[in-house]
């Protein structure tokens, strides 16, 4: 007597997750049961579900009505036997079925990560109660960066410019690495005149992986040791993406954008207390940037402030030096990131709970009408009727010039 079972997995009837899904996979499990010959009754099939999903799920192929007499004790022990060696290798065939453990796993880890809010909601108090003791740390007994090395990238201008003098304050040893030579040395000019005892001027381009192993070495060579790595070099690119050739020229970009945080992040879960790692996110700061230098579609270094005025528009724009401070300020104190200004982190907020405003506030904010020129001169109006130029931008920005050599 061939026996059909039709069954249901847990994780099809969202037992696990406590929601019932609407229309549930079957699947067929068929059984060729070995009968004893004493028993005369039909073998019958149950399933149950541990206590923990709190339901019980039955189907039987075949049973006699509960209201039919029984036949003496010795078959209702034989049923019972043969009932519980049946629910037996029913449970073993759908745990040997196509639907992977895994499901039920995830399932049950989707439940309780819903339930670990309250979790969080405990475990926060403790948590800045120990962040604020360790800020207080730091605050009292910041590292002593005097004599110690430090690599500043794209220190030519800009905050790079400005961190290699935070440093020299201090008494740190430079090594200065960027494009432009010329620059770089009267960089380091105005670094030894800080209080730098020695600085290094490394011409190198970080795009270029034999210049990156050169400038590292070049240091480790001059001064013995490298403490302190900043990463500061960075490009930025203007354009539509409609206008876009062809998205391979984005590498460098990217890597010098969003990718340096993915980059820190691997860094930090590695080296662990190895090495100490601090990620800036700055804003809108005061640098060649923000005077309208960026890369057109084509790859060309452009300078165009209609452009910068078209991205920036009313947004404050803080000064490299006091970026600079604070960089330093939280690599000094162990920090694990510093947001410059400040207030950008209420904006991040805003993007993580309510995405959907930043979207429309960003269409509103950036609308394309009329071409490019159009978003531009509409922005030069507003800085020009309302005077915010001069109000939140620094002087510098106010123009086009910025260093070739």
């Amino acid at each position: 007597m061939a026996l059909t079972l039709k069954v249901w997995t847990c994780a099809e009837l969202g037992l696990a997750g406590g929601h019932r899904a609407t229309r549930p996979a079957i699947r067929d499990v068929s059984w060729q049961p070995e009968t004893p010959a004493s028993c005369s009754e039909a073998p019958r099939a149950s399933l149950s579900w541990p206590h923990s999903h709190g339901r019980h799920l039955s189907q039987f192929a075949t049973q006699p009505s509960s209201k039919a007499p029984r036949k003496g004790g010795r078959k209702e022990e034989v049923g019972a036997v043969m009932e519980m060696l049946s629910m037996l290798k029913v449970g073993y065939t759908v745990l040997r079925s196509e639907t992977p453990a895994t499901d039920l796993v995830n399932t049950f880890m989707d439940w309780a990560a819903r339930r670990s809010l309250l979790l969080l909601a405990l475990f926060m108090p403790p948590y800045h109660v120990y962040k604020l003791a360790a800020s207080a740390a730091a605050t009292v007994a910041p590292e002593d960066v005097a004599g110690k090395v430090v690599l500043i990238t794209g220190a030519s201008s800009g905050i790079g410019e400005q961190i290699a003098y935070q440093y020299a304050k201090k008494g740190a040893r430079l090594a200065l690495v960027a494009r432009r030579e010329g620059s770089l040395r009267e960089v380091a000019a105005k670094a030894t005149d800080l209080g730098s005892p020695d600085v290094l001027v490394v011409p190198g381009d970080v795009a270029r992986p034999e210049d990156c192993k050169a400038f590292v070495q070049a240091t480790v060579e001059r001064f013995g040791r490298l403490d302190h790595l900043v990463n500061n070099a960075g490009l930025a690119n203007v354009c539509w993406f409609e206008e876009v050739p062809d998205v391979a020229g984005f590498k460098q970009i990217l890597a010098s954008k969003a990718a340096v945080l993915s980059f820190a992040e691997t860094l930090r879960m590695e080296l662990g207390d190895e090495m100490g790692v601090t990620v800036a996110t700055p804003g809108w700061i005061e640098s060649e940037m923000t005077k309208g230098k960026h890369l057109s579609k084509g790859g060309r270094v452009e300078v165009d402030q209609d452009t910068r005025n078209a991205q920036v528009r009313l947004f404050p724009v803080v000064r490299a030096e006091r970026c600079a401070e604070a960089i330093v300020d939280a690599v000094c104190r162990g920090r694990r990131s510093v947001t410059v200004p400040l207030w950008y982190r209420g904006l991040f907020l805003w993007r993580s709970l309510a995405p959907e405003v930043g979207d429309v506030l960003q269409r509103v904010f950036y609308r394309r009408s009329s071409g490019d020129g159009g978003s531009q001169m509409r922005a030069r109006r507003v800085l020009e009727v309302t005077g915010a130029k001069r109000v939140l931008q620094p002087p510098s920005l106010h123009t086009s010039d910025i260093k070739w050599e």
